[in-house]
């Protein structure tokens, strides 16, 4: 699944930077997230936990046709792993839905049954 998204992650940190307030994200998702993505232990150490990530929607359709709606963050993996490492929350901003459809380069289609024929 990972492979079928794209995400401008450069334009997405310019419509956060609208004065949002950032949220704290859950920790089993913060889990999730750093457990999902690749991170660089050596990198750690560095890493400034103060500046957000960002959470994006995404959509995806499952083999029986049902278009499944979820969340994906898809900047501050490295400083998630970080807060976990320390015991701090982690803040994030979220995209809404339209700014979601915005940044997404590339995406599945979501397939839309063909209408009955009576």
């Amino acid at each position: 699944m990972r492979r079928n998204y794209l995400f401008d992650v450069d334009a997405a940190r310019q419509i956060v930077q609208d004065g949002r307030e950032p949220v704290e994200l859950d920790d089993d998702d913060v889990r999730h997230s750093v457990d999902i993505s690749r991170i660089y232990a050596e990198h750690l150490p560095h890493v400034n936990t103060q500046y957000p990530g960002i959470v994006t929607h995404l959509w995806y359709q499952q083999p029986d046709g049902e278009v499944v709606h979820g969340h994906l963050l898809i900047d501050g993996h490295h400083r998630a792993a970080r807060c976990l490492e320390l015991g701090q929350p982690f803040f994030v901003h979220i995209l809404t839905e339209d700014e979601s459809r915005a940044i997404a380069l590339k995406a599945p289609k979501i397939r839309t049954p063909e209408p009955a024929l009576v």
